[in-house]
């Protein structure tokens, strides 16, 4: 069978990658490793700067030619709106700002935005009624899913490297892509400056607000960006870090916490986090904090202090996670279901 995976990339108008493509190109590899179907990965053009650009590209998905392949599994919009008899959709999200985001963003929203989102939604909702299958990565994704009259299954994803260590506990990690708006990195920056121990902040990721989190970490020597690194070096990285710390906003999954989990390393994040909150469980994988800077820093020097107490939740955020692989995932979505 051929099967078609389609993802927008970020790389046209982010110049990076984000982590709805690394999962396409993860998902499509596994495929072809655990079955003997034929694979191809399609990464189309995504804007969102404008409302133009938007809805030239859900159109430009809607046009796509797809009839070659036996098989379509999309992920992030505006991919589940590619037409195809045999769809289905492993969902990470809708345009966010028109969803849930919507009560926050709608505050500076002129007559042309809205008009915009209710054609987005209403071809949002029209394409999910053709889509034969909807999974979704986590509980937080489906209940929003849910929210618009969608029901999914879950099956939680996997890393996209499954050979992870434990290691010493050395650093304070934080990987991501560095967008403050929703990442809140700067919280971490700021926690620092609140930590008297001699411990480091190191900084994985690249992104449009590096130079502005750079310049706010500039007068702490504490702070080490590395950039992007590979997914074999990030696996190094993590093996040695004391704790990771993932403060965004209203995250979909974040796939860093089962990351981070795998390598038996405590996770510390936010109480408006989203999806991590399904695994972190506060004093026993991890710990979860308001999201300000001085919470955050107390959260980890209680790690800093406590070691022992740290390697402990390590070994329960992996139990935790043990059984989350990419083995499990295509056998449930699609040897089970007869492909």
């Amino acid at each position: 069978m051929r099967i078609a995976v389609v993802n927008p990339s970020d790389e046209f108008e982010m110049g990076v990658k984000g982590g709805n493509q690394i999962i396409a190109e993860a998902l499509a590899e596994n495929i072809k490793k655990h079955t003997n179907h034929e694979v191809t990965t399609i990464f189309t053009p995504l804007k969102v700067s404008s409302n133009l650009s938007l809805l030239k590209s859900y159109f430009l998905h809607r046009m796509i030619d797809l009839s070659g392949f036996d098989m379509v599994i999309s992920l992030k919009f505006p991919s589940f709106s590619v037409k195809h008899k045999n769809h289905i959709c492993y969902f990470a999200h809708f345009f966010r700002q028109f969803y849930d985001l919507w009560p926050e963003f709608s505050k500076n929203a002129n007559i042309l935005t809205k008009l915009t989102r209710i054609t987005i939604k209403s071809i949002d909702k029209k394409a999910f009624k053709k889509i034969k299958k909807v999974y979704s990565y986590s509980e937080f994704i489906k209940s929003r899913l849910k929210e618009s009259g969608i029901d999914s299954e879950l099956i939680y994803c996997p890393p996209v490297i499954e050979d992870y260590k434990t290691g010493n506990y050395e650093y304070i990690l934080s990987t991501s892509i560095l967008n403050n708006d929703r990442k809140r990195i700067s919280l971490l920056i700021k926690a620092m400056d609140h930590i008297k121990e001699d411990i480091n902040l190191i900084i994985v990721g690249d992104g449009p607000h590096k130079d502005m989190l750079q310049n706010l970490a500039k007068n702490n020597p504490r702070i080490i960006f590395l950039g992007y690194q590979s997914p074999k070096k990030l696996v190094n990285l993590y093996s040695n870090a004391l704790c990771t710390c993932l403060v965004s906003y209203r995250e979909d999954y974040g796939l860093v916490t089962i990351e981070s989990m795998k390598s038996k390393k405590p996770v510390i994040t936010c109480v408006d986090s989203g999806g991590p909150l399904e695994f972190v469980e506060h004093g026993k994988t991890g710990l979860i904090s308001n999201p300000n800077p001085k919470e955050i820093a107390e959260n980890i020097e209680f790690l800093i202090e406590n070691r022992d107490v740290a390697k402990n939740m390590g070994e329960k955020a992996y139990e935790k996670v043990k059984n989350i692989t990419w083995k499990n995932l295509i056998n449930k979505m699609i040897v089970k279901n007869g492909f």
